[in-house]
C-alpha cells in the first residue's frame, strides 16, 4: 500500500491529509472518548471535491450550495430498551451500522482499531474529498445529547 499521511499537530482537530492509491485500502481515525461520556453514536459525512460530482445519484451541489452526504453511521441501541434496564450494555460495540449503498462490502467502522477508524477497502477515486467524524455523547440516562467532532480528513485517492 502506498499512502501519505500529514497532519499539523499545532493546530487542535486538524484535518488529516491522506493519498492513496485507487484500489487500496485506508482508514479514517475517529478518536471516540468514553472515560467521560457513553457514546450513542458516530456519523461520518463525505464532502466532495468536485462540483459535478454525485454520490449514490444526489447531487453534492444542492442549488449552488455545498451539501456532506452521511456516508457512514454507528448507533447504540436506545437507551430505554430493555437490555439498557437489566444492565445490559448500550455501547457502540453493540450498535446498528448503516452505510452508503455504495460501499456495501467496502466500508466498516473499527471500534476495535486505536484510535477507532472506518476502513475503507477498494478505494475509487470517487472516494475523494473530505469527511468529518461526529461523535454523538451523552453523559447519562437525563442528561442532552451532546455532538463532538472528533474527527476531520481530506482524503485524495490518485489513479
Amino acid at each position: 500500500m502506498v499512502a501519505s499521511t500529514k497532519q499539523d499537530e499545532r493546530i487542535p482537530n486538524a484535518p488529516i491529509h491522506l493519498s492513496v492509491l485507487e484500489g487500496e485500502p485506508t482508514s479514517l481515525p475517529c478518536p471516540i472518548v468514553t472515560a467521560i461520556r457513553e457514546p450513542m453514536a458516530a456519523v461520518w459525512f463525505h464532502v466532495a471535491t468536485h462540483a459535478y460530482q454525485e454520490y449514490g445519484g444526489s447531487p453534492y451541489y444542492t442549488n449552488g450550495h455545498l451539501q456532506a452526504k452521511r456516508v457512514y453511521a454507528i448507533e447504540a441501541p436506545d437507551w430505554s430498551s430493555a437490555t439498557a434496564a437489566v444492565g445490559g450494555t448500550t455501547g457502540l460495540v453493540d450498535g446498528t451500522h448503516w452505510k452508503q449503498p455504495s460501499w456495501s462490502g467496502r466500508a466498516f467502522f473499527s471500534l476495535l482499531s486505536d484510535p477507532p477508524a472506518l476502513r475503507l477497502n477498494r478505494l475509487e477515486r470517487s472516494d475523494s474529498g473530505s469527511y468529518v467524524c461526529n461523535v454523538t455523547y451523552r453523559e447519562n440516562v437525563t442528561s442532552a445529547a451532546i455532538v463532538v467532532t472528533e474527527s476531520r480528513v481530506d482524503l485524495f485517492v490518485a489513479g
